[in-house]
């Protein structure tokens, strides 16, 4: 197993440890890891898993699940433009505090700046929202506070 397929299984365990059951997902190269994790997951019956293409669509459905569950709903997509597209629900889900889990499936930091393909800088894609950008397993628990967070794994 990779890097990259070890870190999207431990982001899927915790995310489930932390009761959340659905996931939204817009597949594409960069976030593959996270989309095996999550098809594995289904496998076993441990979450709901809703495949949806286009990710402003998929955006606003996530954050309907989380709002009629009052519960967080992960959003995931691959690197790039994709991610520019879950901005409407990223901002809606600030401004009425919607427990909207962003993952944004990133490319090396270090291809940031070059004119790399499917690259942007999803740091701060999200400036109202709290992002955390990161390349090993982080505990994940503490950061679901209520409102909308920004997971972007590398």
């Amino acid at each position: 197993m990779n890097a990259s397929t070890k870190l999207a299984h431990s982001i899927i365990r915790q995310l489930i440890e932390c009761g959340i059951s659905d996931f939204v997902l817009s597949p594409g190269s960069r976030n593959a890891p996270l989309s095996i994790a999550l098809q594995e997951a289904a496998a076993k019956n441990l979450i709901e898993l809703h495949v949806k293409i286009d990710e402003r669509g998929a955006a606003f459905f996530a954050l309907g699940l989380a709002k009629a569950a009052n519960n967080y709903v992960a959003v995931i997509c691959t690197s790039g433009t994709a991610a520019a597209n879950f901005h409407p629900a990223a901002l809606e889900a600030f401004h009425s505090h919607g427990k909207l889990l962003i993952i944004t499936a990133d490319r090396p930091a270090q291809l940031r700046k070059t004119g790399a393909n499917q690259t942007t800088n999803q740091v701060n894609l999200y400036p109202a929202i709290p992002t955390h950008d990161f390349s090993a397993p982080i505990e994940i628990t503490h950061l679901l506070k209520g409102g909308p967070v920004h997971l972007n794994p590398q």
